[in-house]
């Protein structure tokens, strides 16, 4: 999975290595904060790579615009980047 979150969101803001990797670990976990099951993004494209070009889409460079679907992983070094998640329903 690639991500989950209840909204799409391009409002997201930079994610942190650390940040992306909770999303990541939400896919199949719980929603944060609200106990509800999280259902997972279908995919992410990338809008922005902050802080260096650290940024892999199954260990392969990724530039912005470059789309990871699922059952791909994002993963970034020392980077932070911002992904526009897409498959998530509007929050109610």
């Amino acid at each position: 999975m690639v991500a989950s979150l209840r909204r799409r969101s391009a409002g997201l803001g930079s994610l942190s290595a650390s940040g992306l990797l909770v999303g990541l670990a939400l896919a199949m976990g719980l929603d944060a904060g609200t106990g509800s099951a999280a259902r997972a993004a279908d995919a992410a494209t990338v809008q922005e790579i902050l802080d260096g070009k650290e940024l892999y889409i199954d260990s392969k460079p990724a530039r912005v615009k470059d789309k990871a679907a699922s059952p791909q992983q994002v993963s970034t070094g020392s980077s932070r980047a911002q992904l526009a998640f897409e498959g998530v329903p509007p929050a109610a």
